[in-house]
């Protein structure tokens, strides 16, 4: 029977493709002709996946842009969620959940974001240890994405901590624990140095990331795909919602930027 991550990785180098859209949507920022309310942000974000669906192999919700609306926020996760559904594709959904606590509370959340919501992959933090992290792994269909090296600036607090540092102590536990489940992704943020990004390349050889930092963090999308190649799913989020102010000209502004994106995707993924 194939793996998740064997599915994942025949997914990338079948389509040619690894752009993640990052679905986080802020009224501040919603292009002038939307209504900044939940009607208008559910809208937006149907337009902004229609606009992308044929570049993306998945979309990533932040959950904090949806929690923050309550009971509102999660009925708008549910009715993405019949959409992605009812157009029968292969799209990777993917809560960004950053969970991560006791195991019978984890068991609970991979119930919630498993089951119920039916994501194919979250992310996880795991400071607390693997029995916050195993629960999702059993879940053999489901992608669980730990969080190895991060893209925001105090990332330097802890993750480099030790000797070797903590973010390498993460990522060979990843190896690890995906030599039993294989349906592990590291998350490796862009923005790090590339000492750094150089050295998760050799410890998670076969591992497949998720990229933040690309985009309005001015991350290096080319170093990560010098040494990811088709392991790296790369995620995008302002940069591609907020490409333009306007509605009027938004998906002109999105297929500008998708274009160039895969200029560079191009060199490395089909070699």
């Amino acid at each position: 029977m194939s793996t998740y991550n064997h599915k994942i990785k025949k997914i990338i180098l079948k389509s040619k493709k690894n752009l993640c859209v990052g679905l986080d949507p802020d009224e501040n920022l919603i292009p002038t002709g939307y209504e900044k309310n939940i009607k208008g942000i559910y809208q937006f974000l149907i337009e902004i996946i229609e606009y992308t669906f044929e570049s993306a192999i998945a979309y990533k919700l932040n959950l904090a842009f949806y929690e923050s609306y309550g009971k509102e926020g999660w009925e708008l996760i549910e009715k993405l969620q019949k959409y992605f559904r009812n157009q029968k594709s292969e799209k990777i959904l993917i809560a960004d959940a950053k969970r991560g606590d006791i195991g019978n509370t984890s068991q609970k959340y991979a119930k919630a974001f498993f089951e119920y919501f039916d994501f194919d992959a979250i992310t996880l933090h795991p400071y607390m240890g693997e029995d916050t992290i195993l629960p999702f792994l059993e879940y053999r269909n489901k992608g669980s994405i730990v969080l190895c090296l991060t893209s925001n600036p105090s990332n330097k607090n802890f993750e480099f901590y030790g000797n070797p540092p903590l973010y390498e102590v993460v990522a060979n536990k990843i190896v690890e624990w995906n030599k039993k489940y294989d349906n592990v992704w590291a998350v490796v943020g862009a923005t790090n140095e590339l000492m750094h990004i150089k050295r998760l390349s050799e410890i998670l050889w076969d591992i497949p990331i998720l990229v933040p930092g690309v985009g309005a963090q001015g991350g290096d999308l080319e170093t990560i795909m010098t040494y990811f190649k088709d392991r790296a799913i790369i995620n995008v989020g302002r940069s591609i919602l907020y490409a333009s102010d306007k509605r009027a000209d938004l998906q002109k502004k999105i297929n500008e930027y998708i274009n160039n994106y895969y200029k560079t995707i191009n060199r490395f993924i089909n070699d």
